[in-house]
């Protein structure tokens, strides 16, 4: 290789998007089509990243923007949800 072909793989190699933070970002979005549930690996995913890497943090952070609000979403709609449907009783001749 030459110097100049080096210098610029260098220089992509520094700026490429780490695989946790792409991670993060697709389960955030998926996490409002499941209403919370992907969410929370996805801010774990996404604050890792922020946390480890040294490069672009912008689809990590916005993967946390996309995933805090959706495990909000999970604690405040979706577990209540299945509580009250986990508790609910069935009148005997519903069976």
């Amino acid at each position: 290789m030459t110097y100049d072909r080096l210098r610029y793989h260098r220089q992509s190699r520094q700026h490429a998007t780490s695989g946790m933070a792409i991670a993060g970002f697709t389960l955030a979005l998926l996490g409002w089509l499941t209403l919370g549930i992907l969410a929370v690996p996805a801010v774990i995913l996404c604050t890792a990243d922020i946390c480890a890497s040294r490069g672009p943090h912008g689809l990590a952070i916005a993967g946390l923007i996309l995933g805090l609000p959706a495990v909000g979403v999970l604690i405040f709609f979706t577990l209540p949800l299945v509580h009250h449907l986990a508790t609910v009783e069935i009148p005997p001749g519903m069976l």
